[in-house]
């Protein structure tokens, strides 16, 4: 409850990055309980969405394939530096 009066980070369908990894985490074991492999992506720049929430959102998306040894594409990176 700290963090009441920080603006949290919002992907594109506006959920605070921390909630979709939630997400993914629960796709993920999901999928993997269903005997299937997931591939988790990073998100791509998206007009709108700040930079620095999609790179958190990355990093969240990275942590959580590597923590569960899954592949991931990381189409953040990717795309970086690219107009």
């Amino acid at each position: 409850m700290g963090d009441l009066g920080r603006r949290q980070p919002r992907t594109q369908g506006g959920l605070p990055a921390e909630d979709l990894c939630l997400h993914l985490l629960f796709l993920a074991q999901a999928t993997q309980a269903a005997g299937a492999v997931p591939v988790l992506m990073t998100l791509p720049p998206v007009p709108g969405i700040p930079r620095s929430d999609l790179r958190k959102a990355a990093l969240l998306t990275m942590e959580l394939a590597y923590s569960l040894g899954l592949p991931v594409i990381d189409a953040y990176s990717a795309a970086k530096g690219k107009p």
